[in-house]
C-alpha cells in the first residue's frame, strides 16, 4: 500500500510491450491523469517479450508494495491457458481496474467485395483453397484466438 499521507513516493507501470504501440500510449495516457492527480510521478516501464509474460513476470515477482503495476492486456489472462511454461502463476497477478478498452478492427483490401463483416465472412468461406492471406498481433490476444 502506498503509505497515508506520503507524498514522496512514484508509482511504476510496466508496459508488457514495446514503446509506440496502442498498449503503450494508452498507459501513457491514463499516467499522466494519475500522476496529475497524485502530485507524483508515474513512470512508464516497456517489458516487452514472450507475448507479454516477461513484463508479467517482472510485476509477478515483484514486492507486493502497491507501487508497481501491469498495464495488461487478453495475453495476461490467456498466456496460461496455452503455455505451459509460464514463469509465473495467474495467482501472481491481481486484477485492481480497467484503464481502457481498446477495440480490435478488420481492415481489407479494397479489392476485397465486402463493406462489413457479413460480407467478409462469406468472401472468406468462397476463397476455397486459396485461404486468406491475413496478420494478427502475438498468441493469446484476442486478435489470435478463433
Amino acid at each position: 500500500m502506498i503509505p497515508s499521507g506520503s507524498r514522496n513516493f512514484s508509482s511504476k507501470w510496466v508496459v508488457p510491450f514495446t514503446a509506440g504501440g496502442a498498449n503503450d500510449l494508452i498507459a501513457r495516457a491514463a499516467a499522466e491523469g494519475v500522476a496529475k492527480r497524485l502530485k507524483q510521478p508515474v513512470v512508464i516501464e516497456n517489458k516487452p517479450g514472450a507475448g507479454t509474460a516477461v513484463g508479467s513476470e517482472y510485476v509477478a515477482k515483484s514486492k507486493g508494495d502497491g507501487y508497481i503495476f501491469l498495464i495488461g492486456s487478453a495475453g495476461t489472462i490467456t498466456n496460461s491457458m496455452i503455455r505451459k511454461d509460464m514463469p509465473y502463476e495467474d495467482k501472481d497477478l491481481v486484477p485492481v481496474g480497467m484503464i481502457a478498452v481498446a477495440p480490435s478492427v478488420i481492415v481489407v483490401n479494397p479489392s476485397v467485395p465486402a463493406n462489413n463483416m457479413t460480407e467478409f465472412v462469406a468472401w472468406a468461406k468462397g476463397q476455397g483453397a486459396n485461404g486468406v492471406t491475413w496478420a494478427a498481433g502475438t498468441n493469446a490476444t484476442g486478435t489470435r484466438l478463433p
